[in-house]
């Protein structure tokens, strides 16, 4: 069962609880990792809004699918500037037409973020008919997301290395793919802090989900490139998890939605990630 059922059943087991108890517990004991969250989060996600004078403090959703993520609710950089957004949707509707210009533009975006983003849809967008637009785009946003911290570097190198392979330039999506391994490698430290460690399920964590998302990248590369790309990941359970992940792509089983989790001392994360078609050939 893919994990936006899981997540869905986070969401609602609390009122099937109260509708229907026997139900409510026969899906508790089928869904293990349902159950362990529910444990900690008894209300679901209305468990998650812990600060209701301040909301949004701590508790952030996001849904991904290689476009630029949406900030349904909290979390630091949760809500981005107004006219940050207004300039960086004006520079993407100009994109094709004026390539230079919206280059030129997008580099003047103050927050690292969106403005990888952009440059990254410059690139994806002008890639066919305007390579050396693309290739300036995508050198910006490579230096743009070394600005970006944690899961908002991982996914931006993925969402890089991506459009050089859907350029056929694999020897770039290589080495962006190895830069993206580092981050998640250092969002892994993150998820283990003994100070205030990812209450998750080890499977859900971010890190996890990034080690994965590369990994899959890296197997549409090349099979051998991917193999040496696991040895990087030093978890050997999350190895596993992504070992069986390549196995399911090798066998191509449609993915589905990946449900990531971030569980600490003060705040809850939860997202749900589409990988999405843009860099299958």
């Amino acid at each position: 069962m893919n994990g936006q059922y899981e997540y869905r059943l986070f969401q609602l087991l609390p009122i099937v609880r109260e509708l229907d108890p026997q139900q409510a517990e026969k899906l508790a004991k089928e869904f293990q990792t349902v159950q362990t969250l529910l444990a900690k989060y008894p209300q679901g996600v209305g468990s998650l809004d812990t600060d209701k004078k301040n909301p949004g403090n701590g508790t952030s959703f996001f849904v991904g699918s290689g476009a630029p993520p949406k900030m349904a609710q909290g979390g630091p950089g949760a809500q981005p500037n107004p006219m940050e957004m207004q300039r960086m949707q004006k520079i993407l509707a100009d994109a094709e037409k004026n390539p230079a210009d919206a280059l030129a533009s997008a580099v003047t975006l103050s927050d690292p973020r969106m403005k990888t983003q952009t440059l990254v849809s410059i690139a994806r967008s002008n890639g066919k008919k305007n390579i050396s637009v693309a290739h300036s785009a995508l050198t910006k946003a490579t230096e743009s997301a070394s600005q970006l911290d944690g899961d908002a570097s991982m996914m931006s190198m993925r969402d890089i290395a991506s459009v050089y392979f859907m350029l056929d330039e694999k020897d770039d999506a290589k080495k962006i793919i190895e830069k993206g391994i580092t981050a998640a490698e250092k969002i892994y430290k993150i998820d283990i802090n003994a100070d205030n460690p990812n209450l998750a399920p080890k499977p859900y964590w971010p890190s996890t989900a990034g080690y994965r998302g590369m990994m899959m990248l890296a197997m549409k590369i090349s099979p051998m490139f991917a193999q040496e790309q696991l040895k990087e990941i030093s978890d050997p359970e999350i190895r596993t998890i992504v070992q069986i992940g390549l196995a399911q792509s090798l066998l191509n089983t449609p993915a589905g939605d990946t449900m990531v989790m971030s569980f600490t001392k003060e705040s809850a994360k939860v997202m749900m990630m589409r990988d999405g078609d843009d860099d299958r050939k």
